[in-house]
């Protein structure tokens, strides 16, 4: 597409700053499906700035990518206006505005890195200790630690998925949070909510699977054994 060129009304537009990029690097927009990836479009950065046009006949998860290691994945629809920011160096950190799905992402975003620095910081504490005679007390205390602090993900993961149940990405969600077998009402409430926003999905679809397959485990397992 031409850079920064005007969308046609029937066209969806992606834009906005890609911090420390070099003018003429490209930048490309990938549509997912659960097996592959199509390109959509592409575009050279020009001052630190970028635009992509493209038409979406239904929601999806999409990428935008300057190479298969260094992308953002973003939920969009059918003539959505978003504006997209983040360093060249790191696209999966971007923060995004225009709908609710790139807005709940950009918090999303938020409640998974939150806990680098904290873990970052208890690998320290380790590496410090590692030799001395504190090491195996250091590392008990870490190991609590560092399980209290999954733990309060988990709740800030479960409260987004309480507080925006509506949102498609929340199918990230899901996975950020854990298997279905331990967390059946959360796969359950998500697919059911978005199976009635968006029938015959195929993301969707893998999601009802998953949650039929576990259902049918559980009534399995609580059949008598003849």
């Amino acid at each position: 597409s031409i850079l920064l060129a005007a969308c046609s009304v029937d066209e969806g537009n992606i834009s906005g700053t890609i911090t420390n990029a070099k003018d003429g690097q490209w930048l490309f927009l990938e549509k997912l499906t659960l097996n592959d990836i199509e390109k959509v479009d592409s575009c050279q950065i020009k001052d630190e700035s970028f635009s992509f046009n493209y038409k979406a006949n239904y929601i999806n998860f999409y990428r935008i990518s300057e190479s298969d290691k260094n992308y953002g994945l973003i939920a969009i629809q059918d003539k959505d206006t978003i504006v997209f920011n983040a360093d060249i160096s790191s696209l999966v950190n971007f923060q995004a505005s225009g709908s609710k799905e790139v807005e709940g992402n950009t918090q999303l975003l938020e409640i998974i890195n939150s806990i680098k620095p904290k873990t970052d910081s208890l690998k320290i504490i380790y590496q410090k200790s590692v030799g001395t005679v504190e090491e195996s007390i250091v590392l008990e205390r870490i190991r609590k630690r560092y399980d209290s602090i999954i733990l309060k993900q988990k709740e800030d993961l479960k409260r987004f998925i309480d507080e925006n149940t509506n949102l498609f990405i929340n199918l990230i969600t899901l996975q950020q949070l854990g298997d279905v077998s331990e967390y059946f009402n959360y796969y359950e409430k998500v697919s059911s909510n978005l199976d009635s926003l968006y029938p015959n999905n195929f993301w969707i679809n893998d999601i009802k699977e998953k949650v039929l397959s576990e259902k049918n485990t559980a009534i399995g397992a609580q059949a008598p054994n003849f």
